[in-house]
């Protein structure tokens, strides 16, 4: 019941911030993909592949974007995540600890993780989205400009919610 609470919350903040932040051409908020990097590790990819496409058509269906876009983006980011796990720290530790965290990983790994899940969301995003239709250098600098600033967004967003607990 927790979980749904926090995830209509992610949700209903996301369209807020699509709908009243625009930051311009190579700027895009996401946090909404901190549902999957949170998720706990018993789920496993075929379970975090299923959240990612309800959350995600949910976002594209109340929000004004492409249907299918932000799900397609968050599938494949719920593939890698896992991966992802296993190379920042050893896979044994997946056993210890209920999900990804600060407290399990470390500050810097932790940022290394979410930076990695970030390179995938936004590497499939940005193609889709402009389907090669723009010049590659413009998606490339998106793709690393939104992959920095979301980085940064979603560790301190994390270490703070990790300092109440």
């Amino acid at each position: 019941m927790i979980k749904a609470i926090k995830i209509i919350s992610v949700i209903i903040i996301q369209l807020l911030l699509d709908n009243y932040l625009n930051l311009g051409v190579y700027i895009q908020i996401s946090i909404f993909p901190i549902i999957i990097l949170t998720l706990p590790y018993k789920y496993g990819t075929i379970k975090a592949m299923l959240v990612a496409f309800l959350t995600g058509m949910a976002i594209d269906f109340l929000g004004n974007g492409v249907l299918g876009l932000n799900a397609g983006a968050l599938i494949a980011l719920a593939l890698c995540c896992q991966g992802f796990v296993r190379l920042v720290v050893n896979g044994q530790s997946m056993g210890k600890h209920d999900s990804p965290s600060i407290r399990e990983f470390g500050l810097p790994r932790y940022a290394v993780f979410i930076f990695l899940c970030y390179l995938v969301f936004f590497t499939v995003y940005v193609f889709l989205d402009n389907m090669s239709f723009t010049p590659v250098l413009f998606n490339l600098l998106k793709i690393f400009i939104c992959c920095i600033v979301n980085t940064a967004l979603l560790t301190i967003i994390c270490a703070a919610t990790n300092r109440r607990r």
